[in-house]
């Protein structure tokens, strides 16, 4: 007939007795029932107590009563039903009745829900059409949605009931900064059952996401916006989301881009699953599983809010700036993920991170993103196309090494400001690192031999990144035999971007670079005629989720020398 809700369990243990005045010729049979403990799924209410009589001499009319609660009662219940004209009436009322009721029918949307409810419910009518009208109160109101991370409150708020639903039209709610919405619409229903939802909320600003990777890897942060969103659909089969949202100051967004690419790890949403994984572990690239909600979302992005690219958590290696954009969302029934628009930089860094020459060398460099590069997003959002530029200056460096085919810069070692350019194109699921420079600050005497030398190594992409993690690593170029004979490369491409590059090829650079010094000191000695030292790199992950607050802690590697040749 109605609260037949696959999801409301009761439960108690019950005690009473039935009275009948002719066992063989009933008409009257009365009951007194007590449920001790009675409770609706994981909720409490307390003691029950119900009278009922049945009148078969008048059409088996049934007449009941109910109270639930001690010494205040949280619940009354007054009414008959026709057995013959199929009919009912019933009369509730509700004194602080817990709100937490809910979450038995939005099951999967909120928790820890606080507060009370006072009111009535008017049910009257034939079985399959009676009519429900009602009012209520709720107080000190609060519930958390699970899918935002964000505590909505609701104090002194009214509501109706009809035939159609829950009425909060009106409600006024508020995040834990004393910001408000206002909701229109409500739970909706068929006599009790096939529970939806058909609401719209709207705020000039509220906090509408605070999360942690702990909460969600897939993406977390704390978003405070201006929200227009509507939502429909039944619960058990599928809530149509549509959110337009514009960034407010404070806002922030977290989205680790590796955790997509990497097959044997990751996670998605998955209520079911506390752990937030899949049974094997493993999550499809481009999707995320949710509750049987399809999203279109409409993000406005302003200068007030930060966004961060985590391009690998074992290294840290990260994207972070601040700009505008537009971005269109969808999340299908299938549960794949579509973005379609642009973000544009007006300022950020570009951060990688390693740890080398022993546990207390730490390298971490800081690009500066320069204005106007852009991230573009058409279909799958981590094959987002990058068109990044970004710049580390370092000061007075010098220039003998990069001009030693010139007599007179050796002799004078002029020095000049270099602006080492990273170049990011490709997606964000495949980065394509290239590097150029730039001077300033230099000797116009040898402007034109520093140009053209750059020019001439930009034929050899191995020789640009070698020259480049010299400037990062050493703070000096590199003499131009310390990459004659290392491995050539076309493009760097990697998760990690430049960390697992430097990894590798440091250790070659540094094996020469420092062979090169030591021989120096050897080249008129008689006695040895050469020296050759080598450098082994060992790379190791301390943790796959390394805390970007926290850098210094995501790595840890070390260089150590594999062997040393004196002849």
């Amino acid at each position: 007939m109605f609260l037949n809700s696959p999801k409301l369990k009761f439960k108690g243990i019950a005690n009473g007795f039935i009275m009948v005045e002719n066992v063989f010729k009933p008409k009257i049979l009365e009951s007194e029932i007590e449920i001790n403990n009675f409770g609706i799924n994981d909720d409490v209410y307390g003691l029950m107590k119900s009278h009922i009589l049945v009148d078969k001499e008048n059409n088996n009319k049934i007449q009941f009563n109910a109270v639930v609660g001690e010494g205040n009662p949280i619940l009354l219940a007054a009414g008959n039903i026709d057995v013959k004209k199929k009919t009912i009436f019933g009369d509730f009322t509700f004194d602080d009745f817990p709100v937490s009721f809910m979450e038995n029918i939005i099951v999967d949307e909120i928790s820890d829900t606080k507060g009370t409810v006072d009111g009535n419910l008017l049910i009257s009518g034939p079985f399959d059409s009676f009519k429900i009208s009602g009012k209520g109160q709720v107080l000190d109101g609060s519930t958390y949605v699970r899918l935002l991370g964000v505590r909505y409150f609701v104090h002194d708020q009214t509501f109706t009931l009809n035939n159609h639903g829950i009425d909060f039209t009106g409600v006024v709610l508020k995040d834990e900064l004393g910001n408000t919405g206002v909701i229109t619409g409500g739970v909706t229903y068929n006599q009790f059952k096939n529970w939806g939802i058909d609401v719209s909320a709207k705020s000039d600003k509220i906090i509408n996401l605070n999360t942690t990777s702990r909460d969600n890897p897939d993406y977390y942060g704390y978003s405070i916006c201006k929200v227009e969103a509507s939502f429909v659909g039944e619960f058990q089969k599928l809530v149509s989301m549509n959110v337009n949202i514009v960034t407010s100051q404070g806002s922030h967004l977290t989205v680790p881009v590796k955790l997509y690419l990497d097959e044997e790890s990751g996670s998605f949403i998955d209520y079911s699953n506390p752990q937030n994984t899949t049974s094997n572990g493993v999550i499809t690239k481009n999707t995320i599983q949710t509750s049987k909600i399809k999203l279109e979302l409409l993000v406005t992005i302003t200068e007030d809010a930060a966004v961060t690219l985590i391009l690998d958590e074992s290294t840290g290696d990260y994207i972070k700036g601040v700009g505008t954009g537009n971005i269109r969302m969808v999340l299908n029934e299938d549960k794949e993920i579509e973005a379609y628009g642009d973000f544009k930089f007006s300022t950020g860094n570009y951060i990688f991170n390693y740890k080398a020459f022993g546990q207390n060398n730490f390298i971490s460099r800081e690009f500066d993103i320069r204005e106007g590069s852009t991230i573009f997003i058409n279909g799958d959002p981590f094959d987002a196309k990058l068109d990044i530029k970004a710049d580390y200056y370092l000061k007075s460096i010098s220039l003998y090494n990069l001009l030693t085919e010139y007599t007179f810069v050796s002799n004078a070692n002029y020095k000049a400001d270099v602006d080492l350019i990273l170049l990011m194109t490709g997606s964000l699921e495949k980065p394509e690192i290239n590097f150029d420079f730039n001077f300033q600050d230099m000797d116009e005497r040898i402007r034109f031999q520093a140009l053209s030398k750059i020019q001439r190594l930009k034929s050899d992409p191995n020789a640009v990144y070698t020259q480049a993690v010299g400037l990062l690593v050493f703070f000096s170029f590199l003499p131009e035999q310390n990459f004659q004979n290392t491995q050539n490369q076309s493009v760097m491409t990697s998760g990690n971007v430049i960390g697992n590059y430097l990894g590798k090829f440091v250790s070659g650079v540094a094996s020469q670079y420092i062979t090169g010094l030591i021989q120096g000191y050897f080249e008129d000695n008689e006695v040895v005629s050469g020296v050759d030292i080598s450098f082994d790199n060992s790379f190791e992950t301390l943790s796959n989720n390394a805390n970007i607050q926290n850098l210094s802690q995501s790595n840890r590697g070390k260089f150590e020398c594999d062997s040393v040749a004196i002849q």
